[in-house]
Order: structure tokens, then C-alpha cells, then sequence
């Protein structure tokens, strides 16, 4: 069975350290870039982490871990944004998606993975989704291959949702009947399509909700 080095920027987010969780079982090499660095988590996988503590934006901070990577998986985001600490949506959503890829381009990584997004509820910002589809179109013209995941609603084994969206779902009825309405993958299903869109050459483009399911749901052997 075939090793690998990935590169998981937001590793220590609420997907991205699901990604590094599988990564790991798999014996895969991981690296995870977050401004958090090692997250307060007390599972034995974590010890098979390399986490880097960094600031995504600051792509000369943390791309020298990228030597020797197969795919660099770009799970940054956030909810709200944060301007006196530099958190916005054009920032994080954009910018580093951009820089990272073209990053990643330079180093000869040959798979870039971006989590973005599909519909978003009343409650979340215009910002937010423009953002995600202004970094999408920022990948356009790489010379490498690209895989681009849009889940709507990630939930955890306990049926919650990240952050605000979780908080908004059990405190403002239109959110609420938006979450009951609208088709929620686990967050296991989505980190494990993301990993595997990582490491299969042949899925790239785009991965809405079904296909998504699709990969998360297949036996994978890497």
C-alpha cells in the first residue's frame, strides 16, 4: 500500500482535522497549517500529525513544508468574519486559496483540493459564498490538477453543525427549517472525499452534494 505526504491547510478546523484523523489511520504522512497549530484534542492520532502553527495568508511561513507533497488540501473557512485580526471572507476564502495553489504549483505538488461551498443559509453573509466562488475561480489556469468540493450542510456523528451555523440552526426558526430542508453529509463523508480526491488522480473538477456522498461512501484503498 502506497504512502503519501498531504498538506492540510485548517488541519486543525472543524473538516480539516477529520481529514488529518483519516489520513493518519491510512499511514499517510500529514501536515497540518493553522494559525492554532495542534488543536486541544486527546486522540492517540494526533501524535501522527506534523502540525505547523502559521498563518495560511502568509504563504512563506509554512510552504517549505510542502517538499515531497502528492496534494496540498486547502480547508480553510469561516463563518464570521474578523477584520481586527485579519479574518475576512476576501482573506482567507480568496486570497489564500490563490496563493497556496500557486504555492503548491511551484513546488511540483500535482493535486490541489479545495473545500468550498454550495448553498448557504439566511443567516450566513453574502460575503461568505462569493468569497468561496471567487477562490474557485482563482484556480483557473494551474498547471496542475484540481478538485473542488461544494458540500451545503456538514454536521458531526451527533447531527451538529460547525460554529455559527450550528448555533443559528438551534436559535433562529429560518435556519432551522433551511437545516431540516437541506441535504447534510457527515463530516467524516466529506473529509474522507476530500482525501481521496486528494489522492486520486482522476477525480478532479467540481464535487457537489451527490458526488461527495458518492466518494465519501466507497471503500478506499490508498
Amino acid at each position: 500500500m502506497d504512502r503519501f505526504k498531504v498538506c492540510v491547510l485548517g488541519g486543525s478546523g472543524f473538516i480539516g482535522a477529520e481529514i488529518c484523523r483519516l489520513a493518519v489511520a491510512m499511514g499517510h504522512r500529514v501536515v497540518s497549517v493553522s494559525r492554532g497549530g495542534r488543536p486541544p484534542i486527546d486522540e492517540p492520532w494526533v501524535e501522527g500529525v506534523d502540525w505547523v502553527s502559521a498563518d495560511v495568508g502568509d504563504v512563506e511561513s509554512w510552504s517549505a513544508h510542502l517538499a515531497g507533497c502528492e496534494a496540498l488540501v486547502h480547508s480553510v473557512g469561516i463563518a464570521a468574519e474578523d477584520p481586527a485580526n485579519e479574518q475576512t471572507y476576501r482573506r482567507l476564502h480568496r486570497h489564500s486559496v490563490q496563493q497556496a495553489a500557486r504555492a503548491a504549483e511551484q513546488a511540483g505538488v500535482p493535486k490541489f483540493v479545495m473545500l468550498s461551498a454550495g448553498k448557504v443559509p439566511p443567516a450566513m453573509p453574502h460575503g461568505f459564498l462569493q468569497s468561496k466562488l471567487d477562490g474557485e475561480a482563482s484556480l483557473q489556469g494551474l498547471d496542475m490538477a484540481v478538485a473542488i468540493l461544494r458540500p451545503v450542510l456538514v454536521h458531526d456523528e451527533d447531527g451538529r453543525a460547525a460554529g455559527m451555523l450550528g448555533t443559528a440552526a438551534g436559535e433562529l426558526p429560518p435556519v432551522r427549517v433551511w437545516a431540516e430542508e437541506t441535504t447534510g453529509l457527515r463530516r467524516e463523508k466529506v473529509a474522507m472525499a476530500a482525501l481521496r480526491a486528494a489522492l486520486q488522480p482522476e477525480t478532479t473538477g467540481v464535487l457537489e452534494v451527490d458526488d461527495i456522498a458518492y466518494l465519501g461512501d466507497a471503500m478506499f484503498i490508498q
